[in-house]
């Protein structure tokens, strides 16, 4: 069976800043494994893979707007699975369960798998969450990379903490979490293969009650998860936009995700901002951010 070889050390930064970048973690001889089997589930079963697409909720209708370039092999597929046994496996494999949890008492028991396929010409993700802690019980997210590719970076965004780009590698794992580090995915030149795992608890996030934003608060409560999500949305909108806008085509569906991120910071930037702005010189070294 294959093992993960993740340090106890990497959970430090992933508790205090959200997110870690681990090398080596599989070993050269299993992610070429992994690979030559996604490789082969392409040449052989090419029917199996399916359009990856961001999900927009326009009028409580959802819409499906897809990605160009970017497919991905869901394993609620049994044929997926028969397909790709060993990375089903790892799919089903407790060990990362119990390190997360020993390292950060967490209480995960769950594990979804998809399989990307990355074909290159530009493809990209635009900045996102990966999931609404109100909605499912996703805690961390863990990419898997098993080839080098020119471009496709990941790009963090850890607010109140720089952003970060992270080249894809071969056997890099990137751990974040899903529910409050906005990331996206730079065009990608050449063709990319990765598997993501996402790491859901027993129990939801329990995230405390959205303080007031009033001369009251105090800095710990101004940084509470989704004030930090909002602002980071606002300081990074532009980024945000063109993220839209080269990753997916220029449909009336596109048009509604780009006016819906312009409304929202219109809001953003009349009641949160200026309060950020208030505190920006406070020191937060001492300050204990949620991120799971």
């Amino acid at each position: 069976m294959l093992n993960w070889n993740i340090p106890k050390s990497v959970l430090s930064q992933l508790r205090i800043k959200g997110y870690a970048v681990v090398d080596g973690v599989l070993g050269p001889s299993n992610v070429e494994y992994l690979r030559n089997e996604m490789l082969n589930a392409l040449q052989t079963s090419p029917n199996l893979l399916s359009q990856n697409n961001t999900i927009l909720i326009n009028k409580n209708e959802k819409i499906l707007v897809p990605k160009p370039n970017i497919g991905e092999f869901d394993f609620t597929n049994t044929l997926v699975k028969q397909q790709l046994k060993s990375m089903d496996q790892l799919g089903s494999n407790q060990q990362i369960m119990k390190i997360l949890n020993q390292g950060l008492g967490l209480d995960i028991n769950k594990l979804q798998i998809k399989a990307q396929v990355n074909f290159g010409q530009g493809a990209c993700f635009p900045i996102h969450l990966d999931t609404d802690y109100k909605q499912d019980n996703r805690k961390i997210t863990a990419i898997m990379y098993l080839n080098d590719t020119e471009g496709g970076e990941l790009v963090l965004y850890p607010f109140p903490f720089d952003k970060v780009k992270i080249e894809p590698k071969a056997d890099r794992l990137v751990l974040f979490s899903s529910a409050f580090c906005l990331h996206r995915v730079l065009p990608t030149k050449t063709p990319r293969l990765c598997f993501t795992i996402w790491c859901a608890g027993k129990e939801p996030i329990k995230v405390p009650a959205l303080p007031e934003l009033d001369d009251n608060i105090t800095l710990s409560d101004l940084y509470h998860p989704t004030y930090r999500s909002l602002y980071a949305k606002s300081l990074y909108v532009d980024e945000w936009l063109n993220s839209i806008i080269q990753s997916h085509k220029d449909t009336p569906s596109r048009k509604v995700l780009i006016d819906n991120l312009l409304a929202d910071v219109e809001i953003i930037e009349k009641k949160i901002v200026p309060v950020f702005k208030k505190y920006q010189s406070e020191p937060i070294n001492n300050l204990e951010l949620q991120w799971f």
